[in-house]
């Protein structure tokens, strides 16, 4: 673009992101593709340009049918005035942002209404987090909770509990009833249900859910 933000050449792939012809695009500056209500908290920041910074930046595009892509921006003012600017089309990982987004809240929404316990741990017997409900339980709060970790909360003179354990290493899955123990070490007899998944970031993990 020019440094008043015109568009004085593109390359056949902003074309296609685009969906104008060449000429088409030229007839355009840059504030003809973005959206009005974007730069108000999202604005061109154009002194910085023109102090040499290189600017990174994303935001929604119009395309020519109007609608909107999202696209990774890296602009920079050259020496004679000229701005050169690099887009590329995130569309994808932005829905796939909001598509994990969406899943989280639903899980949170799920763990923390649960009225069943439910504990989410590491294969080793670390516990990550606890819900409402198996703070009740077990009369400890979250973090008593994870500090405890498995034998914390289970009698290990239980012989299930071995079964347990080999069962959910031998299919992923287990599930029996258990001597727990409260925060007092009363205990108390439980239902528990354990899967193995794997994480976002690929590392196992283990859900308990308990029922008094």
């Amino acid at each position: 673009a020019d440094a008043s933000f015109k568009f004085i050449d593109v390359n056949a792939s902003g074309c296609s992101m685009f969906g104008f012809t060449r000429s088409e695009f030229l007839q355009l500056c840059f504030f003809d593709v973005l959206f009005k209500e974007d730069l108000e908290f999202n604005p061109v920041k154009i002194e910085e340009l023109q102090a040499g910074k290189t600017i990174h930046n994303e935001r929604r595009i119009k395309r020519k049918d109007g609608t909107e892509m999202h696209v990774e921006l890296n602009s920079k003012m050259l020496e004679d005035g000229r701005v050169i600017i690099f887009g590329r089309d995130i569309s994808e990982r932005k829905e796939s942002e909001q598509l994990i987004k969406e899943s989280e809240a639903k899980y949170r929404s799920f763990f923390e209404s649960s009225m069943d316990g439910i504990l989410l741990t590491v294969t080793d017997g670390e516990i990550l987090s606890a819900n409402p409900a198996a703070c009740e339980i077990f009369k400890m709060t979250e973090a008593e909770i994870c500090r405890a970790g498995r034998f914390g909360i289970v009698d290990a003179t239980d012989q299930r509990l071995k079964i347990l354990i080999t069962e959910r290493q031998r299919t992923g899955k287990a599930k029996g009833e258990i001597t727990l123990l409260r925060k007092d070490r009363s205990p108390f007899e439980a239902e528990l249900t354990s899967a193995v998944f794997t994480d976002a970031i690929g590392q196992a993990r283990t859900s308990m859910i308990i029922r008094d």
